[in-house]
């Protein structure tokens, strides 16, 4: 047995299945196993302890190789928290995240940042030049993004041509300035689309959680209005909630 949860270390999970089994005579779980060729498996084990006549006590285990049901569930669960798209997290994956972290904020009381990211005038490319230009330009949009984010971020796509980037444990106001600035930048650098540039900016609204009362909702809302005054400001710009 490799492993029956993934965040944990396949000796601990060996014990916890020991465990059970001394307590209650039987065990039954998902695992990922490995067979003799090294290929990794996913399959559903029972066992179970009894009383033999000959042989005494006696362990029976019977598995059932699932890979094929969890691999159906990845993709569900993916197609259900990502952007089919630009391959980001979605709306559902996003308030998930955001809201363990307005729980972490108020636990550590250690703040943290929201930037509402729009692209300035994309649907004006997106009816002129069409839709696939515009899948194009919104592909090369979210890989910029995610290029100026740190792993412990989150970048995701909440549809059309909004994205949201969560930015955690922000200690320095400034940073949110310097990571602002370069998301600017890097999306007003020319994109290559069939061969030709098509210059785009962006506009950018911020939310901070720095106080208990903000809720995921409070903040998405304080995010679109900072970014409304960054458009009213001239596009190209920040906008501090």
């Amino acid at each position: 047995i490799l492993n029956s949860d993934t965040s944990k270390d396949p000796e601990q999970t060996a014990q916890e299945i020991m465990s059970e089994l001394r307590d209650k005579g039987y065990w039954q779980g998902e695992v990922l196993n490995r067979k003799r060729s090294g290929e990794a498996f996913w399959c559903l084990v029972n066992i179970t302890r009894f009383e033999h006549q000959e042989y005494g006590l006696v362990w029976v285990s019977i598995h059932q190789d699932i890979t094929e049901k969890k691999q159906i569930e990845h993709r569900v669960w993916h197609q259900a928290n990502y952007d089919s798209l630009t391959q980001l997290p979605n709306r559902n994956l996003l308030t998930e995240r955001l809201d363990q972290e307005i729980k972490l904020s108020r636990r550590n009381k250690q703040s943290f940042a929201l930037l509402f990211l729009d692209l300035d005038h994309f649907k004006n490319f997106n009816d002129t030049l069409g839709h696939s230009v515009g899948d194009q330009i919104l592909l090369q949009a979210a890989q910029r993004i995610q290029q100026c984010i740190r792993e412990s971020d989150t970048a995701a796509r909440l549809g059309g041509d909004e994205f949201i980037i969560l930015l955690p444990q922000i200690e320095n106001p400034v940073f949110i300035e310097h990571i602002c600035q370069k998301f600017l930048d890097s999306i007003s650098h020319p994109m290559i689309v069939n061969g030709e540039k098509i210059f785009i900016t962006a506009s950018i609204g911020v939310a901070s959680m720095t106080s208990a009362d903000r809720d995921v909702h409070m903040l998405l809302d304080d995010a679109d209005k900072a970014l409304f005054r960054a458009k009213a400001q001239g596009r190209n710009q920040t906008a501090v909630a």
